[in-house]
């Protein structure tokens, strides 16, 4: 065999002599990262919704760590000592319910606000109504059907509202965009005014019974305002458990979201608006390309004029796109550098590095590393990533 076949052969590569090399979708450089983000539906977008709630909404998704912060206060001027900060995390599970979970239901029952001030008759009598319908049950059944009706479809409709005044500066549909949005208030979110609007508020809807909400006052100064002021309509809002008015307490809600790096062995928990720039400057790692769940892949442009659809709701068929880049274990694969790996799927998707800044992270992603680190240093007080010297312009390619 001569020199140059034998060259030839070492060049093709491998997956050119078994089942084929997976195909490249490119996306768009501009305007793809912007989709891989719209994908992330349990969030408000501002230019993929047509009608934005005045808060912005976050629906609470199964694996997200909930972690609620609290200092409370007795009416002003009647505390006999410093009050103290509490904390208190919670996971949302999927089906399979621990005593823990029924513990975080009756918190919200019994103290979130609504139309009917008993909220925690509704667990009692929801379980006395399974009882009476089938006095014989056992007690597994009566359980499985208890936490299936009360803990399921109460946490399927959890959501988080954050309010603040004017418009976020960052760039619209973005990860800074999401940040600015939850945690970085406007000048008029620290004026005193009656009756106070809170700067988050946890909503649930309990089988049977309207909404109920849970308000936090994190922001606003006027609990230190020498003039009492009342935080919701006693009209509207009632809870039984509480003589006066209960929002009399200083509060922040905490969203996390599990991310695997590729070398570990499980998740870590990262704030939900992170971006995979902010995460690579944490760990001083270099992200060379990420896994994600395909419910979170709809209505991306690859290769020109191509349109992945919503893989959510497309039933599996290897002939379409989402059949393409989907792999069997229900992931797509994005790259930032040129890789050839799909993990099972006939194709991957592509784009350059500079998306890095704008791309949330999402729950469930594998974070690719390359070899190497960017730092042998460690940052445990960075919260956000600074932004580059000089934000990349990207020209499009096509």
């Amino acid at each position: 065999m001569s020199r140059r076949i034998l060259l030839i052969i070492l060049i093709v590569p491998v997956c050119l002599l078994t089942s084929g090399c997976p195909k490249e979708y490119r996306l768009k450089d501009l305007e793809g990262p912007k989709q891989i983000n719209h994908g992330l539906h349990y969030v408000h977008w501002r230019n993929k919704d047509t009608q934005r709630q005045p808060a912005n909404t976050l629906k609470i998704l199964k694996g997200m760590k909930l972690t609620f912060n609290y200092v409370p206060l007795r009416t002003q001027g009647e505390n006999d000592i410093v009050p103290g900060p509490s904390s208190f995390s919670w996971i949302v599970p999927g089906s399979d319910y621990t005593p823990h979970d029924f513990f975080f239901l009756n918190y919200m029952l019994a103290t979130g606000q609504t139309a009917n001030n008993d909220a925690t008759k509704s667990f009692q009598d929801l379980g006395n109504k399974i009882i009476s319908d089938k006095p014989g049950i056992s007690d597994k059944d009566f359980y499985d059907q208890l936490a299936k009706l009360s803990l399921g479809e109460t946490f399927e409709s959890l959501r988080l509202e954050s309010s603040r005044t004017g418009v976020p500066s960052a760039a619209p549909d973005t990860a800074a965009e999401i940040r600015e949005w939850f945690t970085r208030p406007g000048k008029d979110d620290f004026k005193i005014v009656e009756p106070l609007n809170p700067q988050q508020s946890l909503t649930a809807k309990f089988p049977g019974r309207p909404p109920f909400t849970i308000r936090f006052f994190s922001l606003s100064p006027a609990f230190f305002n020498s003039t009492q002021l009342k935080a919701s309509n006693p009209k509207i809002f009632k809870n039984k458990w509480y003589e006066e008015q209960i929002n009399t307490a200083f509060g922040h809600i905490e969203i996390e979201v599990p991310v695997r790096v590729s070398r570990e062995l499980s998740s870590r928990y990262l704030p939900f608006y992170w971006s995979i720039h902010d995460l690579e400057a944490r760990l001083g790692v270099d992200v060379v390309g990420i896994r994600r769940k395909k419910e979170f892949l709809n209505n991306v442009e690859v290769n020109k004029s191509k349109l992945i659809p919503d893989c959510a709701q497309t039933v599996y068929d290897p002939k379409n796109l989402c059949g393409k880049v989907v792999a069997p274990d229900n992931y797509f694969t994005l790259w930032f550098t040129k890789q050839r790996q799909a993990f099972g799927a006939k194709g991957y998707l592509q784009i350059k590095s500079d998306a890095k800044y704008t791309l949330m992270v999402a729950p469930g992603d594998v974070i690719i590393l390359s070899g190497q680190r960017k730092s042998p240093t460690d940052s445990p007080e960075m919260q956000s990533a600074p932004p580059p010297a000089a934000t990349p312009t990207l020209t499009p390619e096509w």
